[in-house]
């Protein structure tokens, strides 16, 4: 499953989604759903335009990513998701 493929393709043409957290190891809520819906299309074969659930999180720690997928950001998303191909 082309996840590495698929956060390049946003790192380098939307590059106003961050995928990473600050130390550029870890994912951030982005990040996670870009892989998430790579993992749903290949496995499950469900199309990624089609998944209408954007995550929300409402955890409170000091050093959790808080930021959560916009509506653009996960439009951005899901194209990306559905245009790299296993």
């Amino acid at each position: 499953i082309y996840v590495g493929l698929a956060f390049y393709d946003i790192c380098t043409n939307n590059m106003d989604v961050k995928l990473y957290q600050d130390d550029y190891s870890h994912p951030t809520a982005c990040g996670s759903y870009l892989a998430a819906l790579m993992f749903a299309k290949e496995i499950f074969n469900i199309n990624p335009l089609d998944i209408n659930y954007i995550p929300t999180f409402n955890i409170i720690h000091d050093e959790f990513d808080k930021t959560q997928p916009t509506k653009k950001e996960a439009t951005i998303i899901k194209k990306v998701a559905n245009k790299i191909t296993y």
